[in-house]
This record gives structure tokens, C-alpha cells and sequence, in this order.
């Protein structure tokens, strides 16, 4: 059998302090968002090597949002089978962005 400690990710900090993590959290989302925003068109038709191919910084966008939509479906299946319920409304974001 493997011991407790074998099973953890490398390089992951465990989390001890939920509350820190959230505000770090926040403090990311706010900073992507504001990023985000002053991008120009030009910006967006970028093209750049990512994954062995050129991409544009759109096309890149729309790949994150994809991979985390697959992951939100994951954190509701693994809610729903330790019996928590969904959150009301479509917009989970107000559990960790306070909404």
C-alpha cells in the first residue's frame, strides 16, 4: 500500500489556509480580466507557435475556455457524487468570486 504522503501531486502545495486561497484567487481573476480587456484586435490576430502549431491569441482564448468548461463539469459531477448540491443559477463563479 502506498503511504498518504506518495499519493500528492509534486510541486502542488497542499492548501492550509482556504480564505488565502480564495483571495488569491480573486486577486488572479481581477488581473486576467483587466489584461484581458485592453487587448486590441491586433492583439487578438496574433499568431504564435503553441502546441506545434501557430495559433492566434484568439484561437489560444477559446482553447482555455474550452479546457475549462471541461473541468467545471468535472467539479459538478465530483460534487454531485459527494451529495452537495448545485449552485442556484448558472454562474458558479459566485461561490469563489463572492457574486
Amino acid at each position: 500500500a502506498r503511504r498518504q504522503d506518495e499519493r500528492k501531486p509534486r510541486g502542488i502545495p497542499e492548501v492550509t489556509d482556504l480564505d488565502a486561497e480564495l483571495t488569491g484567487l480573486k486577486e488572479a481573476h481581477t488581473y486576467s480580466l483587466q489584461t484581458l480587456g485592453g487587448l486590441s484586435d491586433e492583439d487578438l490576430a496574433h499568431p504564435t507557435d503553441w502546441g506545434g502549431k501557430k495559433r492566434t491569441t484568439l484561437e489560444f482564448f477559446l482553447l482555455m475556455f474550452e479546457h475549462d468548461a471541461q473541468h467545471r463539469g468535472q467539479v459538478a459531477t465530483y460534487l454531485r457524487v459527494l451529495g452537495v448540491e448545485r449552485p442556484a443559477g448558472k454562474d458558479w463563479r459566485g461561490l469563489v468570486y463572492g457574486r
